[in-house]
């Protein structure tokens, strides 16, 4: 379970990450390869802990 906490926490701030990298809205996040190759790295990272985290955790927070 310390473990899952860690992944979740980790899962948050890439979940800010990306809504930082967003935030100026569709266009402006359109024009920017390096907000999209963020944001695409972000959602990779928050894949992989998500996969690392217990199945009856990840059971008690379904999506």
């Amino acid at each position: 379970m310390k473990d899952d906490v860690l992944y979740l926490h980790h899962m948050l701030e890439r979940c800010d990450r990306v809504t930082r990298c967003v935030e100026r809205g569709h266009e402006a996040f359109m024009q920017a390869e390096e907000l999209q190759d963020a944001v695409t790295r972000n959602l990779e990272v928050i894949g992989e802990a998500a996969k690392r985290v217990f199945a009856d955790t990840r059971s008690r927070f379904p999506a």
